[in-house]
């Protein structure tokens, strides 16, 4: 089943691309393929954006994203990520058409997915670096003793690793 079946840009007027011209000259509003948009209709269950890399892109994506409420699997909600302020303008102009929300499903950016795996390397390294310290400063104890105080840090960092 197709979800969304259109999202139009909305500028207030009634006129899509015909609003407030201090805003069609800030970005994303500035974006070529941005600033020509009315309504795109989708009648497929897949839809590929392709373009050359600037061309707006992931900018209607983000802005789908927010428009649609979606759920997201960055670091923050959607409407709080700092990295997507600058298409929040944008996400408010737009109006989806939908069939029905889906229960299932999630934005997710190439970038979130990076930042992610970025942040279990180094909640890695940090426990290897706490089991380290444990076992540096704690040389007098019994081998025993060290691995017992050791075992979280060590455990945490190799379920991490196994994951």
């Amino acid at each position: 089943m197709i979800h969304l079946r259109s999202v139009s840009l909305d500028l207030g007027d009634g006129d899509p691309g015909q609003g407030d011209p201090t805003e069609r000259d800030r970005f994303p509003f500035s974006v070529p393929a941005l600033r020509g948009f009315g309504t795109l209709e989708f009648d497929a269950r897949v839809t590929f954006l392709a373009g050359e890399n600037g061309s707006g892109k992931s900018t209607l994506r983000e802005a789908m994203a927010w428009a649609c409420e979606a759920v997201t699997i960055g670091s923050r909600p959607i409407e709080r990520d700092a990295t997507l302020e600058c298409v929040l303008p944008f996400g408010h102009r737009l109006r989806p058409v939908c069939n029905r929300k889906p229960r299932r499903g999630f934005f997710l950016r190439a970038e979130d997915f990076f930042g992610y795996v970025n942040s279990v390397k180094q909640s890695i390294a940090d426990l290897d670096r706490q089991a380290a310290d444990v076992r540096g400063e704690r040389r007098e104890l019994p081998a025993g003793e060290l691995d017992r105080i050791a075992a979280p840090y060590e455990s945490g960092a190799a379920q991490l690793r196994a994951r």
